[in-house]
């Protein structure tokens, strides 16, 4: 019979030793795979002789010969840094060393360590969210020169100049088991970036706005103030994302009993989650009237504000009103994270 012993190290190191045991010589074909990723080309040693290798990256390389009782095959792949991208987003991307993906280390701010082993670990979604640098440059294709490797520190890098608000160091995504991390990476040019940002502090800047003028407001992180919100519903489901709790309806529906001011226009103001998996296609019901139809086609990581003015015929000379969401059949109502009603500020010309 034929045994092959394989010693290596990989992927701390690039190469692979396989060591023929054969009790008698044996003529037969070995196939290595020349990965993909192997960019930088391969080298074949048999028995300390380089072979000359023709195949390509996604092939075999066959080594057909007669073997014999410690014959030694060394092959060694270079690694490279290198990016992929999502099929549908360029600017989404992936850093990959070798064939080892590399995952940003975020800290591990919030998770001690009575929370992170064992039946004691948080439940999935209560752990709050921490923000996740972009990566900024004029083009998507100048990343990999901002990457660095870490001295003394085997297939760690670090960025330069690339993260904002801030450089981050890069590790093998199976080392990172025990912080918090990022695998995708979202790519801005310098002007999309400060776009981006003034967006944020204009968003920001609305929902204190909001807040101020805040008359009533559900939390539903909070079971009690659903209860004391009135809350009634059919086919509801609840949740976790990035530390908040959401409610749900499929083929279904849910309302709340907000309070109002009865002699001045109010918003009625909701944040939602972006879809996925079912379609996401509500009604909005005051009072029985509908007074928006909605559709979450945004992405789902992201948590955003949508305001309605609710008709003053609504609200005048009451206190509260009954807000409902209902789901278009084979749809889902929702996920909704903040129902509020607002004062709605008279405009200044």
């Amino acid at each position: 019979g034929v045994r092959v012993e394989q010693r290596t190290r990989f992927p701390e190191e690039d190469r692979t030793r396989l060591i023929i045991h054969a009790e008698r010589p044996v003529r037969l074909a070995l196939k290595i795979r020349y990965p993909g990723w192997a960019v930088s080309g391969v080298q074949v040693l048999v028995n300390g002789r380089r072979e000359s290798v023709t195949a390509a990256p996604g092939s075999y390389i066959v080594l057909e010969r007669e073997w014999r009782e410690g014959d030694i095959v060394e092959v060694q792949f270079p690694m490279s840094l290198r990016m992929e991208a999502m099929p549908d987003d360029p600017t989404m991307i992936a850093l990959l060393y070798g064939p080892i993906v590399l995952a940003g280390d975020l800290g591990t701010e919030g998770l001690v360590e009575s929370e992170r082993y064992g039946p004691s670990a948080p439940r999935i979604g209560r752990v709050r969210p921490v923000d996740v640098p972009v990566f900024v440059v004029t083009d998507v294709k100048d990343v990999l020169a901002k990457v660095k490797p870490v001295a003394g520190a085997p297939l760690t890098f670090r960025t330069e100049g690339l993260g904002q608000p801030r450089d981050v160091t890069l590790a093998p995504f199976y080392k990172l088991h025990d912080r918090r991390y990022t695998v995708y990476w979202k790519v801005y040019t310098p002007a999309e970036w400060e776009k981006r940002k003034a967006e944020i502090a204009a968003r920001e800047a609305r929902r204190r706005e909001i807040e101020r003028l805040t008359i009533d407001a559900v939390n539903l992180n909070d079971p009690q103030s659903e209860s004391a919100h009135r809350f009634q519903g059919e086919n509801t489901s609840e949740g976790y994302f990035e530390g908040r709790r959401w409610r749900a309806a499929r083929n279904g529906w849910f309302s709340y009993e907000l309070s109002v001011t009865p002699d001045r226009p109010v918003l009625l103001v909701c944040t939602y989650r972006g879809s996925e998996g079912p379609p996401r296609v509500f009604d909005i019901f005051v009072e029985g009237e509908k007074i928006a139809t909605e559709r979450l086609e945004i992405h789902p990581t992201e948590l955003f504000d949508k305001e309605y003015p609710i008709p003053e015929r609504l609200t005048r000379g009451k206190e509260r009103i009954v807000v409902k969401f209902q789901a278009h059949p084979n749809a889902i109502a929702g996920a909704v994270f903040d129902v509020r009603t607002v004062a709605q500020e008279e405009r200044r010309e």
